[in-house]
């Protein structure tokens, strides 16, 4: 699997990570919000990295109990994220909070999210998590935007 590092130098196109809710929005609520930032996904626009953790929680929330009303294909979603998403090594926290302090999420969880973007130099950081939303101003100091999917492209 590619090194964060050596991806974020070979790519040449601008760099996002995208947490577990935007993923969902994206591929199994289509919403609206969304359709500009996949369309430059797909149009190989923008890169979208990710990392096999992410790639596991978001295989667990699709293999949840859901509402009748949202119909989808767990297989499917997860087909279109492995086709889009590029799978890269898992950062390494305290490489993370040792070169870039002051970037800890109070979810723990998402914390995987924000090392990836820092690593990678990714330019954007697409999420709807409070605790993300918070950390925006600090990640914004090393180059990275966190943006709600409907303010992406602001």
């Amino acid at each position: 699997m590619p090194d964060v590092h050596s991806s974020s130098s070979q790519i040449g196109l601008p760099i996002l990570v995208l947490d577990t809710n935007a993923v969902l929005d994206w591929l199994v609520f289509r919403d609206a919000a969304m359709e500009p930032l996949a369309r430059a996904i797909t149009e190989s626009k923008v890169h979208w990295l990710t990392t096999e953790r992410m790639r596991r929680e978001l295989a667990h929330v699709l293999a949840r109990q859901w509402p009748s009303r949202w119909t989808f294909v767990a297989d499917a979603c997860l087909a279109q994220y492995d086709r889009w998403a590029k799978r890269v090594a898992e950062p390494i926290a305290a490489e993370v909070a040792k070169s870039l302090p002051g970037c800890l999420c109070t979810d723990p969880d998402d914390q995987v999210f924000i090392d990836l973007a820092l690593l990678a130099k990714a330019k954007w950081l697409v999420s709807r998590d409070l605790a993300v939303l918070r950390l925006s101003r600090r990640l914004s100091s090393f180059g990275v935007l966190v943006r709600r999917p409907v303010d992406w492209l602001s």
